[in-house]
């Protein structure tokens, strides 16, 4: 159908996610990369670019290439934010927190930059005051997200402030999707 129908990125994007749920690592980002180059303006086709690297290990080359389609497209909050997550998985976290605070100075209640950049400070034990703000911020608009309730008894935790570091991570745990091990990890240390 992508052959057929060359012009329709839909079925470039079904044929990526075809050959990656195949474990055809390789074809897939071949094709993405054409992808990228056949529709320039295409979020969804960078984007699936860029993560298909960072899962290879390659998030500095991911990065490189999303900032120069943000500068070719322009800046948006929602590009910045994958921007930020892709910087982090790269270990690039000071270029990820710029990224997360020029999201929240365009909007201040982002609900994934703030849950994101507070526990980002959380976890360094930097700004705990302003971490926890802003991750009660993030949980005020989702507010059984067991990420954001992590990030809370983690802010939590860095304070020692270990009874309520345990009732947050205990009510992330229970939430569905909580009993990851990170998740898991961070009670046990509570």
């Amino acid at each position: 159908l992508m052959n057929a129908h060359p012009e329709n990125e839909d079925w470039w994007l079904l044929q990526a996610s075809e050959l990656l749920a195949q474990s055809r690592r390789e074809d897939a980002e071949k094709l993405l990369a054409r992808g990228v180059e056949k529709f320039p303006k295409s979020q969804a086709m960078v984007t699936t670019y860029a993560r298909a690297l960072a899962t290879d290990d390659r998030a500095a080359e991911a990065v490189k290439i999303y900032q120069a389609f943000i500068s070719s497209n322009g800046e948006s909050t929602s590009r910045l934010y994958v921007l930020s997550g892709l910087q982090s998985q790269g270990g690039q976290e000071e270029a990820a927190e710029s990224s997360l605070l020029r999201i929240i100075s365009i909007i201040p209640d982002h609900t994934g930059a703030n849950n994101d950049l507070g526990y980002f400070w959380a976890d360094a034990g930097t700004k705990l005051p302003e971490a926890t703000a802003m991750i009660r911020k993030a949980l005020t608009n989702e507010p059984n997200n067991a990420a954001f309730l992590d990030s809370l008894g983690w802010a939590f935790y860095k304070q020692a402030q270990f009874k309520d570091a345990v009732r947050y991570l205990n009510q992330a745990v229970a939430q569905p999707g909580g009993m990851e091990a990170e998740l898991l990890s961070h009670l046990g240390d509570a």
